[in-house]
């Protein structure tokens, strides 16, 4: 066992056609929350409810979190989705263990890495089951390794952490923009 190769899933047709249907039901939510977004402050102002405490920090909570939505969806359309399929039929994830260096590769980057490099690991599972590894490094973009990517990419790391000195995995990351 001298090296240990990953490679996405992903044929690049099968990204770009992922990428285009998350795109459109990320677009239809977005428009279905502007359309709601009026209509809601609409009725309370309609109702004329007593401003009190109570009725204005539930409407301001109202507010705030239409604008936070609106805010999480346009941020996956412009950032997220674009850049995670289209890094995706690229992307190869490894190990070399004679020299003990990761590797990894994408449209935008090639990387060699140790262990000792990777400042902290993120490692996340999602409702669906499917896994995501995020790797910080010095000074560089995070890595992120997708289930979608290879999901068998996470159970190496898992399996072999102690043996390839890895940091002990953080559970929770409130980064969105982790694709540049």
């Amino acid at each position: 066992m001298e090296k240990v190769l990953f490679t996405s899933q992903l044929s690049a047709a099968e990204a770009e056609k992922r990428k285009n249907s998350m795109t459109m039901m990320m677009r239809v939510f977005l428009g279905a929350l502007l359309i709601l977004f009026p209509i809601i402050l609409y009725l309370m102002g309609l109702f004329k409810l007593p401003i009190d405490n109570v009725s204005l920090g539930i409407g301001l909570f109202i507010v705030a979190m239409m604008v936070m939505m609106l805010w999480i969806v346009a941020t996956l359309l412009r950032y997220v989705l674009p850049a995670k399929y289209d890094q995706m039929p690229d992307k190869q994830f490894g190990y070399d263990y004679q020299t003990d260096k990761f590797y990894y590769k994408d449209n935008n980057r090639e990387l060699t890495f140790s262990a000792d490099q990777i400042e902290k690991w993120y490692s996340m599972t999602g409702r669906t089951g499917e896994t995501t590894d995020i790797f910080l490094l010095p000074d560089e973009k995070p890595i992120v390794l997708e289930g979608e990517f290879n999901p068998e990419a996470h159970d190496f790391l898992i399996m072999r952490k102690e043996m390839l000195h890895l940091p002990k995995p953080s559970a929770m990351w409130l980064k969105i923009r982790i694709y540049g």
